[in-house]
């Protein structure tokens, strides 16, 4: 859980201490994402959820092991979009 407070807020659920089950994190100013509201899984983003960063970008779909994994649609700022799968952060393309 540390490593959280480092990166920022967590509201939610919790299990012996850390995030599980709903919740929203904020990020701390300074780095990439601006926050993720969705499903933790033992401290670590797993199940439905939303990402967004403060570029513009956003991601809302499946979360394994804390990085989009499933299916989910990734928004850039610009107004492109991907819809479909990805796998372990990486879109599948397919």
């Amino acid at each position: 859980m540390s490593e959280l407070r480092a990166r920022g807020a967590y509201r939610g659920q919790r299990e012996n201490g850390v995030p599980h089950g709903r919740g929203v994190f904020v990020y701390r100013d300074g780095l990439p994402m601006l926050n993720y509201t969705g499903e933790w899984s033992f401290g670590r983003k797993s199940g439905t959820g939303a990402m967004f960063w403060r570029s513009g970008d956003s991601y809302r779909g499946d979360f394994f092991d804390d990085v989009p994994h499933g299916r989910g649609e990734y928004v850039w700022a610009a107004g492109h979009r991907y819809v479909g799968n990805y796998r372990c952060d990486t879109n599948t393309l397919s």
